[in-house]
Formats: structure tokens, C-alpha cells, sequence
């Protein structure tokens, strides 16, 4: 009900397609893209829906969902801008855009560290040649849990946190564990975040969902983990 109360309030049909809402961290607003327009684009309303403004700045032709900030002041977002997904990061009180990522490889489905120093992101940096019989080599890659440092942040390079595989990533929040999920595979899984980008091997399996498609379908919140599951 609340979905339907707020996206029929900020779109201009019932063809818009709404997706991707996060709550700020204040509980205040709410940040979700929409392609009504005619393009996806981040919008941001109060949080009952009401005041919806749009923001300009990145043309994109897809988008990931936004996400906050800890501190709220900003957002950052994976848009294919120029062929492949990047980061991007807007701060809201100037409404400038920088562009976090310029791997020729996609990067996408971002989310803060609890301290706001670090973001983590899946990226298929690192393609390799892959054999197909009866052709040529081809290029692919396998996605991988990575983290950047946040705009702001000492420079450093991005580290590659995975190398079995790893899709969406979100912090616990106490900010010791990390939970993922795999692009190939169904179930949630969480590792300790002591070890920094060193891939200690014992990741653990919290739970046999998500399924495959529902990748970025859940979400750590105080205590718990809220994950779609499929009845078939």
C-alpha cells in the first residue's frame, strides 16, 4: 500500500516504472529512480511521498537503485552512461556529480560501509579470454565484490574483496561482518570484515535465499536480515 501511495503521487503514468526506494538515514526522505520522462533518473521526495523533485545532471540510459550516505549528504548510484555501468556520487547540497569508476568493465549495485570511508560494488574488472569450442576466444569475467574509498578518503586503490564470485554487498550494522550474494548461485553469505580485502576463505552461508534473480533483493536492518524469498 505504501509503495502504491508514493509512486502514484511522484509519477506522471501508470507506465512509470519505480524502483530501487531507500529511506535516508534520518528517515526523512526517500531516494528511488524512476524513468518517468522518458529516462531513469534519480528522484528524491519526502519520505511519504509527498515533494518528489527529480535530479538532473546524469544522462544515463540505466541505473541501479541510489543509496545514502551514512551521514545523508550524499548518494551514489551505477548508471551506464557510456556503454558500461559506473559509480557515480552526487552531493546534495551543491548537486554535483562526479563519477567514481573509468574501468572499461561494469560496476554496479553500490553500498556504504557503516563508517562511510568505504564503498562496496560489483565489478567484472579483470576479464579474462574464455575458450569457446568450435570458435574464438571470447572476453568475460566473473563479478566480484570490490570496495573503493568514499569521495573524501585518503587515495587508495580499489581492492577486490571476492574470487568465487560475489554480487550485491551490505555491512552488518555493527560494521563487522559483510554479507554478499553470488551472481551464480542462490543464498546469502557473510564474512568478517577484520581481514580487510585479504579473502580468507571461510565464507560463511547465512541462508539459501535469494535466488539467483533476486540478487540485490535484501537488506541488513538493525539486527536483522530481510530477504525476498521464492515460494516455487
Amino acid at each position: 500500500r505504501y509503495w502504491r501511495d508514493w509512486s502514484s503521487d511522484v509519477c506522471s503514468s501508470d507506465l512509470d516504472h519505480v524502483s530501487g526506494p531507500q529511506f535516508s538515514p534520518d528517515g526523512t526522505r526517500v531516494a528511488y529512480v524512476s524513468d518517468a520522462g522518458g529516462k531513469a533518473r534519480v528522484w528524491i521526495a519526502a519520505a511519504d511521498g509527498t515533494g518528489a523533485r527529480v535530479v538532473d545532471g546524469l544522462a544515463a540510459t540505466r541505473m541501479d537503485a541510489p543509496r545514502w550516505s551514512p551521514d545523508g549528504r550524499s548518494l551514489v548510484v551505477a548508471a551506464a552512461v557510456e556503454g558500461y555501468y559506473g559509480l557515480h556520487h552526487l552531493q546534495l547540497a551543491t548537486g554535483r556529480w562526479q563519477r567514481l569508476t573509468t574501468d572499461e568493465a561494469d560496476e554496479r549495485v553500490p553500498a556504504w560501509s557503516q563508517d562511510g570511508r568505504w564503498i562496496y560494488y560489483a565489478s567484472t574488472r579483470g576479464a579474462v579470454l574464455i575458450e569457446i569450442a568450435g570458435g574464438p576466444p571470447v572476453r568475460g569475467a566473473r563479478w566480484q565484490v570490490w570496495r573503493r574509498p568514499a569521495p573524501g578518503q585518503s587515495r587508495a586503490e580499489p581492492e577486490q574483496l571476492t574470487t568465487e564470485g560475489g554480487f550485491a554487498a551490505q555491512e552488518s550494522s555493527d560494521g563487522a561482518t559483510l554479507f554478499f550474494t553470488r551472481p551464480d548461485r542462490p543464498g546469502l553469505w557473510a564474512r568478517s570484515t577484520q581481514g580487510g580485502a585479504k579473502d580468507t576463505g571461510d565464507d560463511l552461508l547465512v541462508a539459501r535465499e535469494p535466488a539467483v534473480p533476486d540478487h540485490s533483493q535484501w537488506s541488513v536492518a538493525g539486527n536483522a536480515l530481510y530477504v525476498v524469498a521464492r515460494e516455487d
